[in-house]
């Protein structure tokens, strides 16, 4: 859509800075066990992490991915595809899937559709994201309940929790 010069909805993922970068390298090298291979630094921060999870002890893989995860900057829906899709490691990056289960799908299925753009197409961008970050919030909230009445948050599933008592 973006190469045919169409708006649409993209979902983009900028890449940390350099300094947010260097931190969370930096994290990753002070673990316990963990080294990032001397070949691997380099221009891109992405293959030292890779090469890193590669050779890391598995008690430290969480840890690595949570050190990059923390420097990320936070996904939005925009209306064109700058920044790209880093988490993905895509240029562009839009959502197109079939059931159509998002806003984003809708949205761009109705721009291939009728081949019109929506004049409020910024706004439901917006709207998309800010949907997307309470959601993530109020799953935390749920889990965080669920650990405080004794519940396995990672037990829960889309059929809710099942219960088994023990003998």
């Amino acid at each position: 859509m973006w190469n045919r010069g169409v708006e649409a909805m993209y979902r983009v993922h900028p890449q940390p800075s350099p300094d947010q970068w260097d931190d969370a390298l930096q994290e990753i090298q002070e673990l316990d066990g963990v080294s990032i291979p001397g070949d691997a630094w380099g221009d891109d921060p992405r293959i030292a992490v890779n090469a890193t999870l590669e050779e890391a002890p598995e008690r430290q893989l969480g840890k690595i991915q949570y050190a990059v995860m923390k420097v990320m900057p936070r996904a939005r829906y925009m209306n064109d595809p700058f920044g790209g899709h880093h988490a993905l490691n895509f240029d562009i990056y839009g959502h197109f899937t079939s059931p159509i289960r998002r806003l984003s799908d809708l949205v761009n299925h109705w721009i291939v559709h009728a081949n019109d753009v929506p004049e409020n197409l910024l706004q439901l961008c917006d709207h998309a994201s800010d949907q997307q970050q309470a959601g993530e919030k109020c799953e935390r909230e749920y889990k965080q309940f669920l650990e405080e009445v004794g519940l396995d948050a990672d037990a829960v599933n889309n059929r809710g929790i099942e219960v088994v008592e023990e003998e």
